[in-house]
């Protein structure tokens, strides 16, 4: 066996059911016991951050050792992170649920997710299910936390309850456990998932959402100098105010170039940039800035179903940084107008580049079914392709440009000059290809 490990270091070895646990990879794997059949743990087949001589393999090792040692033939394992592994150690007891991209599972797979646990666990009073993502906190607790109370395990009914739960058996002992556990669009499929415990069904009927606009643009890096920016005044915001510690004097002509994206099933259905200037072009990528006021973004896309909107920012240097995202179901959208704060925003909501004040509102209408059917079959007239660049009209653009109306031809001659270069090292065009190779992302996007 010695000499076996020594050929191959990286092929997880069985450990005899008579040794001890190997407690330091178990505790890098993070192993927590919720209930006495419920188990959950981080990628069991990561490098440990913290310890080099705990590999891959040897968590593998330690994790099958102990499944094997306590509840041999009776374990499955639920793999959320998308992230495969060799399982023959695991005896093949490992499920995959997929859904890249998404920080929480869709209700539709959610419920089958429930299903398939609480099915393998009623068949034997002895069977214990383990859980798992790339972390296990966000998507492992999320669903961890709504099979408590689908199960009534443990006298939950409350979701949220059982969330805070979770953060305790987790150690996250602070007042914000379960904001620690997860992210805000994960605790939005909490909140969903509640809605249906009650009997509040999502609603099926798709929705036009006709546009989205944002409050002011995230200060994620400084713009050209502006003609009309007002003097700096003193202001609540602390960034705003003369007599501030941190106060920014470049605050106003702050911004970022923000394009959104909108995914379906983890594939990219569309994409458009902001509308600003009245004579911009389809692929211009405008750097939009505080002084702009509310940023719109015109869509005028069909949406049903679970949706995840992103935001990113193209910098100077050609760079796609992704500023914030919102997954929602529309079953659950409030007639006509969504407003998301920066508190229930993945990524702005601790980000210091977004005031506390900041919010997405999504605009909604309702969509017959001829309209419904054309978009979604990509046949309506002026609709936007798939990943297809898109900026609202001249008439939405002037009436969403900055907020005191002003604009010099300096300032136009400044925008359109800084557009040119923002194509040169990245137009929407560019964007559509990069982002039809990469799709959403399933790593730090993902909200494992």
């Amino acid at each position: 066996r010695i000499q076996a490990r020594l050929r191959d270091p990286d092929i997880p070895r069985r450990r005899d059911t008579h040794l001890p646990l190997d407690v330091p990879a178990l505790r890098d794997a993070e192993v927590v016991y919720i209930t006495d059949r419920i188990i959950t743990m981080s990628h069991p087949a990561m490098q440990s951050q913290f310890d080099a001589d705990i590999t891959p393999a040897r968590k593998l090792a330690a994790i099958g050792h102990l499944l094997t040692k306590r509840h041999g033939g009776r374990f499955m394992i639920w793999n959320l992170s998308e992230v495969e592994y060799d399982v023959t150690i695991l005896d093949d007891q490992v499920l995959l649920f997929s859904f890249p991209g998404s920080p929480s599972p869709p209700l539709g797979l959610l419920l089958k997710l429930l299903i398939s646990m609480e099915s393998w666990l009623k068949a034997d009073d002895r069977n214990v299910a383990v859980v798992h993502c790339l972390t296990g906190k966000g998507r492992t607790s999320t669903v961890v936390a709504a099979f408590l109370c689908w199960m009534g395990e443990a006298g939950f009914r409350n979701v949220h309850q059982a969330l805070e739960y979770l953060a305790r058996c987790k150690r996250y002992n602070g007042p914000n456990g379960a904001e620690d556990l997860t992210i805000p669009s994960q605790r939005r499929y909490i909140q969903y998932f509640c809605n249906m415990l009650d009997g509040v069904r999502p609603s099926q009927p798709p929705l036009m959402l006709k546009r989205i606009i944002l409050s002011e643009a995230p200060k994620f890096a400084k713009g050209p100098p502006r003609d009309d920016v007002p003097p700096q005044s003193e202001s609540s915001n602390s960034s705003n105010n003369p007599d501030s510690e941190d106060y920014d004097p470049d605050h106003l002509i702050m911004g970022c170039a923000p394009y959104l994206q909108i995914f379906k099933a983890g594939h990219l259905v569309f994409t458009t940039a902001a509308s600003l200037h009245y004579n911009q072009s389809k692929d211009d990528l405008p750097f939009c800035q505080v002084v702009d006021g509310p940023i719109s973004f015109h869509v005028e896309n069909v949406v049903q179903g679970d949706i995840l909107v992103r935001c990113r920012h193209l910098t100077a240097q050609g760079q796609r940084v992704s500023m914030f995202r919102a997954a929602f179901h529309t079953g659950y959208v409030p007639p006509h107008v969504m407003r998301i704060t920066k508190a229930q925003l993945d990524g702005a909501c601790t980000d210091k580049r977004f005031p506390d004040d900041f919010f997405m509102d999504l605009i909604f209408e309702p969509c017959d079914a001829e309209m419904a059917s054309k978009h979604l079959s990509g046949k309506a007239d002026g609709m936007v392709p798939n990943g297809g660049g898109g900026t609202a009209s001249a008439a939405g653009a002037a009436a969403n440009s900055s907020s005191d109306g002003v604009s010099s031809k300096k300032q136009d001659v400044i925008s359109q000059n800084e557009a040119s270069e923002r194509r040169q090292k990245g137009t929407m065009k560019g964007l559509e290809s990069a982002n039809h190779q990469s799709g959403v992302s399933s790593g730090s996007d993902g909200g494992s």
